[in-house]
């Protein structure tokens, strides 16, 4: 999505043909589920002194290998938020905030428009300001979800270790 706003953005005699497309991505492409995590248990050991209690040192620099993972993901997270309040400020500029609300339904989904609404402003230099923003953030966004998709297979790779280190069953 982030990759077809940028390039009707991109693209001024585009612009005005496909309002109705910039209005959709310009809502849905910026969206960003924040990884959740729990590692309540993990913090405990460590900031307790017990994640000595792991006498396998192979086991433990396993674990936390495991845990180093998740700063890079939070630091990413921050840097979207900050690029994204940034953005907002450039939409609200350009984008009739009354379209926005006929394309919210039920479950906050956001549906398509089936006209071609006019922008409030179509200025060059502030459509181009948001796809520098929408630039920003597409970048942003793929080195989570490359830090994501790590985390996941050190997870996967962590769990088989455990499984079979310490002849835990598959649950």
């Amino acid at each position: 999505m982030m990759d077809s706003l940028i390039n009707i953005l991109n693209y001024p005699s585009q612009v005005a043909e496909n309002t109705g497309q910039l209005y959709y991505l310009a809502r849905l492409a910026p969206r960003l589920l924040p990884l959740s995590t729990n590692n309540r248990t993990f913090e405990q050991l460590k900031n307790s002194g017990n994640f000595r209690l792991i006498k396998n040192l192979n086991t433990s620099n396993k674990i936390m290998s495991y845990y180093e993972k998740f700063p890079l993901i939070r630091l990413l997270e921050s840097v979207n938020e900050t690029e994204f309040n940034e953005y907002k400020k450039v939409v609200a500029k350009i984008f009739d905030p009354a379209v926005f609300l006929k394309m919210e339904g039920i479950n906050d989904k956001i549906n398509r428009t089936t006209e071609n609404p006019p922008l409030r402003v179509a200025d060059n230099d502030l459509l181009q300001q948001l796809s520098v923003f929408a630039v920003y953030m597409h970048g942003t966004k793929k080195g989570i979800t490359g830090a994501a998709e790590e985390l996941k297979v050190a997870g996967a790779d962590l769990l088989q270790y455990l499984q079979k280190e310490y002849y835990l069953e598959n649950e």
